[in-house]
């Protein structure tokens, strides 16, 4: 039988009279003592502020007090999970149970370092959502919180999951619980939208930008957003265009058609970079956040314009893709082809990606780009 009481050992006073809460278990008559940490500090008490814990009305020793009643809890979670006890597998798994946001912090870190700032957004969007609904320690996560996050957010935010998966299993701490393989529906524009579209004009010259580079994206394969913002005069071969995605890396090849000629060359600028919406000269960081600024004001003039001609989907910068995807698919490309034209990594993605769209409950979709 394994015991275990939070003490203070006299004989350690220090010069203000003050000694470390210590944490000692006992089995079979041995003794050995853990040190824990309250916000990542070790707490110094008087004998007379151990004896008046639980008593006491002080903000600090209340808050010490439930310290010590949700820390038993989680001891008695820890020794369940071990089969046969010892010291050091104890000690091992008390140790790392780090808060959650303390996981996430440096997973962002790392990401950071690697200028990995995309990525680096999401895990941070993740985490502030997670310490919003509660920051408790990695190891007493379960199935109860994870229920109680998805009702709390009022929807099944299936990526933020995924980035507490990814962040448990880093402490070291396997994961059991169950998130819902949840795919969002892609769907293109109808026909008649795509149209109407392709035809609109505005006086407004950032307004028109705005539509011109969704068009771009439409015209080139559905290319990603960012892949246009990042795209250098070097990637463009005369009436070819070559580059890597910037999310997997995977090589897309174009044909530069007269419409993405037309808008290319309207709106390039001098420099490496085509558009000039980022340079050489920028910090990772300061390239993101441009980046993000752009979207931010892209999907705003979309969504106006989604009102203002009545559409009944939704205009999105990723609706492009989807739209080019699915115009691919009704003229008869093989799952190959549109594989090849979207820069997936695999067939099974982009198998995936059609399925989600939903295309047979639309309109049919004829004609070519």
């Amino acid at each position: 039988m394994v015991g275990y009481k939070f003490v203070i050992l006299k004989a350690n006073l220090n010069k203000e009279g003050k000694t470390k809460l210590l944490l000692r278990i006992t089995i079979k008559g041995t003794r050995k003592y853990l040190e824990p940490t309250l916000n990542h500090h070790a707490i110094y008490l008087s004998i007379d502020e151990y004896n008046a814990i639980g008593h006491s009305r002080s903000k600090k020793l209340k808050s010490i007090n439930q310290f010590i009643l949700d820390e038993e809890i989680r001891i008695e979670k820890i020794l369940s999970k071990i089969s046969v006890f010892t010291f050091q597998k104890f000690a091992d798994k008390y140790h790392t149970s780090e808060l959650l946001s303390d996981g996430f912090s440096a997973k962002i870190k790392e990401l950071h370092l690697k200028d990995k700032i995309s990525s680096k957004n999401g895990y941070r969007d993740a985490m502030n959502a997670f310490v919003k609904y509660a920051n408790i320690k990695l190891s007493d996560i379960d199935q109860d919180y994870i229920d109680g996050f998805i009702e709390y957010r009022n929807t099944y935010p299936s990526t933020y999951l995924r980035y507490l998966r990814h962040i448990i299993i880093r402490s070291g701490s396997p994961f059991k619980f169950k998130i819902k393989n949840v795919s969002k529906k892609k769907f293109p524009l109808l026909q008649w939208e795509l149209e109407a579209i392709k035809k609109y004009k505005t006086p407004y010259a950032t307004k028109q930008k705005h539509i011109d580079f969704w068009l771009l994206s439409y015209n080139c394969g559905g290319m990603n957003t960012k892949d246009w913002v990042w795209l250098k005069y070097e990637h463009l071969k005369g009436d070819i265009l070559h580059k890597g995605r910037s999310k997997t890396g995977q090589e897309q090849v174009h044909v530069i058609n007269s419409k993405a000629k037309e808008i290319i060359t309207k709106y390039s600028r001098p420099g490496d970079y085509v558009f000039g919406i980022i340079n050489d000269n920028m910090s990772p960081i300061q390239k993101e956040t441009r980046y993000r600024t752009l979207m931010n004001n892209l999907r705003t003039t979309l969504n106006r314009l989604e009102k203002e001609l009545q559409f009944t989907s939704r205009l999105t910068p990723y609706v492009a893709r989807h739209t080019h995807g699915a115009i691919l698919m009704d003229q008869g490309y093989t799952v190959k082809e549109i594989s090849d034209s979207y820069g997936h990594g695999s067939t099974k993605t982009t198998e995936i990606y059609l399925h989600s769209m939903g295309i047979k409950k639309k309109k049919k979709m004829s004609e070519g780009l």
